[in-house]
């Protein structure tokens, strides 16, 4: 009767066709098996689809389905799952099971991206008592880093004229062209006579950002403008220089 079970959930797979094993396919993952403890012992592990054709931002959470088949084995397996890893959650982790076919599933949360970094890797082993284990390896992509951003002002501030010892205050705006990727900035300035809103914030992708510059006019001293610069440094790429003017009246 086990032999009839086994070939009815391998047609079963077959006429769904969305459970045929791809992670060895395209090798971005590897599934690796010790040698079984007993002959009886024959189970198998894949993925529904690879974790290494995903890709999902920092702070993100992503779940996999992955199949365990048993080929042979006519009694209860005990199969206990564990991992060294953090942010990963699996639907169970100790469990019995004689079915032919269980479907299983891992949620996996992206941690912080580092500098250049591309992919997460994650390992966890699927261990029986019959004396079989697998090794499971695997990764998850973040999107394609990008760095592209434009700085605007609402009204630029050349066209102000304000007095000396007076405050103004100006819109200045940062648009994250990224499509996928949101970007960290940090504004920052040696002037004392000028502040911000908000000297760190993050834009989301292709969002825009306002930040109120706020300036207090020095004395005029026969000049007919004031001079003023500050720096916005993106987490992901080199900082640069703002610089513009304010006339007197």
């Amino acid at each position: 009767m086990k032999k009839i079970a086994i070939f009815l959930a391998i047609a079963s797979l077959a006429v769904g066709a969305s459970w045929i094993p791809q992670a060895r396919a395209d090798g971005t993952s590897e599934i690796i098996s010790n040698l079984p403890g007993d002959a009886q012992c024959q189970f198998e592990v894949w993925w529904r689809k690879d974790p290494g054709t995903t890709i999902v931002n920092e702070g993100k959470t992503a779940t996999f389905k992955f199949g365990i088949t048993n080929w042979e084995y006519p009694d209860k397996m005990h199969f206990v799952i564990t991992t060294s890893d953090k942010n990963i959650q699996f639907q169970k982790t100790d469990f019995y099971s004689n079915e032919t076919f269980m479907e299983m599933t891992i949620t996996i949360t992206m941690p912080k991206r580092q500098s250049g970094q591309k992919v997460v890797y994650w390992s966890f082993k699927i261990t029986s008592d019959c004396g079989r284990h697998y090794s499971v390896k695997f990764h998850v992509h973040y999107p394609e880093e990008c760095c592209s951003y434009k700085t605007s002002w609402e009204k630029e501030p050349a066209s102000f004229k304000v007095a000396q010892n007076k405050t103004c205050s100006f819109k200045f705006v940062v648009e994250n062209k990224c499509s996928e990727a949101p970007i960290d900035f940090q504004l920052s300035s040696n002037m004392s006579s000028l502040g911000f809103s908000r000297k760190s914030f993050t834009v989301q992708p292709g969002k825009k950002f306002e930040i109120t510059v706020t300036i207090k006019q020095p004395s005029q001293g026969g000049k007919s403008k004031s001079d003023w610069s500050f720096k916005i440094k993106p987490a992901c790429g080199q900082e640069k220089q703002i610089s513009f003017s304010v006339k007197y009246p």
